[in-house]
């Protein structure tokens, strides 16, 4: 059985730059923020919230919190 991406997981996954080991390159962001960056326009509260999961996976945990707003670490695109 073969399980279809998330179209919002495969954005986050091929439209920044998962390849930059570099730490300096990498910035706090929130999930709308990070959501703007891969084209997503409108982001509502279950897209931030999935995006959030997703970043965390993809990021090796890399999150904290700021001004009561989780955020997460990012690269560039």
């Amino acid at each position: 059985m073969v399980s279809a991406m998330d179209p919002l997981e495969e954005r986050l996954q091929t439209r920044l730059n998962w390849a930059t080991e570099d730490e300096l390159q990498w910035q706090w962001l929130t999930c709308t923020e990070i959501l703007h960056m891969v084209g997503v326009d409108e982001p509502c509260r279950r897209d931030a919230s999935w995006a959030g999961r997703v970043m965390r996976r993809l990021n090796g945990g890399r999150a904290r919190r700021s001004v009561a707003r989780p955020c997460y670490s990012a690269l560039p695109r």
